[in-house]
């Protein structure tokens, strides 16, 4: 069954598909990344990037952790979000389809009620010592230590 026209517009308002090519890989990841991206299973990634400005115009929560997406630091942590400082699992020591089932992302996902809209502010901010809860010590230590330089 073929979507109509009106469908395919309404499916491209809200999710813009990424496919990352060999060039764009290289020019943007670390080696240790660019070899995990090359794995068949992790072909695309998908950008809510309409959704996001939308979010952003209107002043609300983007919630991107309840969303589904991630942010993959520098340093290769994944996070919940580029503004949340949290993480448990670093794709420069697990794969990233192991990083993505941690269980911090697990219990964030499987525990939506938590994150609720604010007023433009930071979901898992407003939440940080449920977040940190969440965390093993050492990584705790770690999000403190960056929330006190930010």
């Amino acid at each position: 069954m073929h979507a109509t026209d009106s469908e395919e517009h309404d499916m491209s308002e809200t999710t813009e598909y990424v496919r990352l090519f060999d060039d764009t890989i290289k020019a943007l990841f670390s080696d240790a990344v660019r070899i995990m991206l090359q794995d068949p299973s992790v072909a695309a990634f998908f950008v809510r990037m309409r959704r996001a400005q939308r979010m952003a115009k209107h002043r609300r929560a983007l919630l991107a952790a309840r969303r589904g997406f991630i942010h993959i630091s520098p340093s290769g942590r994944v996070e919940p979000c580029p503004f949340a400082p949290y993480s448990d699992a670093n794709v420069r020591d697990v794969p990233l389809r192991d990083a993505l089932a941690s269980p911090l992302l697990a219990t964030i996902r499987t525990n939506h009620d938590r994150l609720t809209e604010t007023s433009g502010g930071c979901a898992l901010w407003s939440q940080r010592e449920w977040v940190q809860s969440l965390l093993p010590r050492a990584e705790e230590k770690d999000a403190t230590d960056r929330e006190a330089n930010t």
